[in-house]
């Protein structure tokens, strides 16, 4: 199996991050560091967060194959409801429990 990660591209910041949100990798293009601290700090925050809710959504479908029974929504892999729908449309159809 690969690698489970999630990555997020908002205003020239792309994060890369593992499930639960441990940063894997962070790029900032010019165009976000002209944005300013203020604006660049928010978009850091909301990359990482649209990254998490991806690897965690992604993290759940294949431990939920693998785990047939089990629940796994104790393993804290949580995020906002919103987040859920938008990391659902990242997560590959072959890992999806049919």
């Amino acid at each position: 199996m690969s690698e489970i990660k999630g990555a997020a591209t908002l205003r020239g910041v792309t994060a890369e991050v593992c499930p639960g949100g441990a940063l894997a990798g962070l790029t900032l293009s010019q165009q976000a560091v002209d944005q300013g601290a203020a604006v660049l700090a928010s978009t850091v925050v909301e990359a990482i967060a649209l990254a998490t809710a991806q690897a965690n959504q992604r993290a759940r479908h294949v431990l939920r194959a693998a785990l047939a029974g089990v629940d796994v929504s104790a393993l804290g892999l949580t995020q906002s409801a919103s987040l859920t729908e938008q990391a659902e449309s990242t997560v590959p159809d072959t890992w999806r429990v049919r």
